[in-house]
């Protein structure tokens, strides 16, 4: 197509050069008026011809010849225009040696070359649009591929798990670290036994999807669960005069307990453990049961007279005379009052730092006060105690609300206490904290990270 376009330009060149080179040289027996109409019909020609063939060539160009798109266009309305035909002009006066100036300035060869490269040009545009490209896809979303994690080993993918889980109330709020313990463990298999899976401990591939999915649960203990937390929570609501066992199986005498002290709280008593009444389980505010209050006030009026004879009541009895079966006293487990180290020294911010870093390396257990298991709470109150400063046990969020003096992040001091939000810590100085940690499960010194200024409460002051 192209060669038979060079071909019938060449040759339209050529004639229209003929012509015009007889009317400069006014030599073919016609008169010039004669061979200007006849070049504007010959230019009229290779307009036309020119419409037909650049739209062939610029399909050809894009090298699709089995799909054309046409454009819509309306049908244009052809109307027959007669040539017109030139008056009878007297023949120019030539001087010899002169040529005939013609009307049109552009040599015909060139106007001829500008027309078909400008046709081609405009085709291009005209065709290079319509060709469909092919969709583009959305990039694929990289799934987590989840590998399994063993307690006592180190990995990335821990911190992740820790965040989670606190997330979720099945860990104490303290800083994640790569380390798999013992708490992590214990935490995995609570989340583990509230999901119905094997409680292993195992932080394997399918109990990483289901934590980490929207079918997540928070952390509850409800009827028929068993494990270390369960005797725990019996544990203190038997020191708080609730009627219970400690066997560390849910079951419904544990549920009616539960219930029990949920309405003496101000809690809906729906019998189960979430992280909200586990809070007041083990805060210092927690309030006993009734029969526990009632033995309380009635305490100094049992107190016998120096001589060792019971106080008469009136009757001939005894005002310690034994309660019924049915409701026997309860036995509170007394708080651990560790007698004071031979270094006690009341008010020495040394020596309850010292009584604090004496305790690194010891097991984490929630609700741990010493002298061989500590949370983060009971390692600050076994310490102050240790140290000759008699106090009673607060959970981190007691202490921020205490009446010690408050202190900002940048005011600390050697023996602050730090308050972040659910966990305390001991403040050594130059960045370095004391703390009983959940997630390296056991006591530790460390430095002072992002997370501990991203969730900074206040410092407190006791010394």
């Amino acid at each position: 197509m192209k060669e038979l376009f060079s071909k019938v330009g060449s040759a339209m060149k050529e004639k229209l050069s003929g012509i015009t080179q007889r009317i400069a040289e006014g030599t073919a027996g016609k008169s010039v008026s004669y061979y200007k109409h006849r070049k504007k019909m010959l230019l009229v020609s290779i307009a036309v011809l020119l419409a037909v063939l650049v739209p062939v060539v610029g399909i050809a160009a894009n090298g699709n010849m089995n799909r054309i798109v046409q454009p819509e266009v309306t049908e244009p309305v052809v109307q027959q225009v007669q040539p017109e035909v030139p008056e009878e002009q007297p023949e120019a006066q030539v001087q010899p040696g002169e040529s005939s100036p013609l009307p049109e300035a552009a040599d015909p060869g060139v106007l001829l070359e500008e027309t078909m490269t400008g046709g081609a040009q405009a085709a291009d545009l005209q065709f290079s649009g319509v060709v469909e490209s092919a969709p583009t896809e959305a990039p694929a979303v990289e799934e987590k591929v989840y590998m399994d994690l063993v307690p006592g080993t180190n990995h990335a993918d821990v911190i992740e798990l820790q965040k989670r889980l606190t997330e979720l109330n099945y860990m104490e709020n303290d800083e994640p670290t790569d380390y798999y313990g013992d708490v992590t463990k214990q935490a995995v298999g609570y989340f583990q036994r509230k999901h119905g899976l094997q409680m292993d401990g195992i932080a394997g591939v399918k109990t990483q999807e289901l934590l980490f999915s929207e079918g997540a649960k928070p952390y509850t203990v409800t009827l028929g669960a068993d494990g270390a937390d369960v005797e725990s929570m019996q544990q203190r609501l038997a020191d708080l005069g609730y009627p219970v066992s400690v066997t560390g199986y849910f079951g419904t005498e544990t549920e009616s307990a539960v219930k029990y002290f949920q309405r003496m709280n101000g809690l809906t008593d729906d019998g189960s453990v979430g992280a909200y009444t586990k809070e007041v389980l083990y805060s210092s505010e927690a309030i006993p049961s009734e029969t526990y209050l009632e033995d309380q006030e009635k305490q100094p009026d049992e107190t016998t007279e120096e001589s060792g004879g019971s106080k008469d009541n009136g009757d001939g009895g005894s005002a310690s005379a034994p309660k019924p079966e049915s409701t026997p006293k309860p036995e509170p487990t007394p708080q651990p009052e560790p007698a004071p180290a031979a270094a006690a020294d009341p008010g020495n911010v040394e020596a309850f730092v010292s009584a604090a870093l004496a305790q690194e390396g010891k097991k984490y257990v929630l609700g741990g006060k010493g002298p061989d298991t500590f949370d983060c709470s009971g390692l600050v109150y076994y310490a102050l105690n240790q140290s000759g400063n008699s106090i009673g046990y607060m959970t981190s969020g007691g202490w921020a609300k205490s009446g010690y003096a408050t202190i900002g992040y940048n005011d600390l001091q050697r023996g602050d206490v730090i308050c972040v939000s659910g966990h305390v810590a001991i403040y050594l100085g130059d960045g370095m904290m004391v703390d009983g940690s959940s997630s390296n499960g056991k006591v530790v010194v460390r430095q002072i990270g992002s997370w501990i200024k991203n969730n900074f409460i206040c410092g407190k002051r006791p010394l």
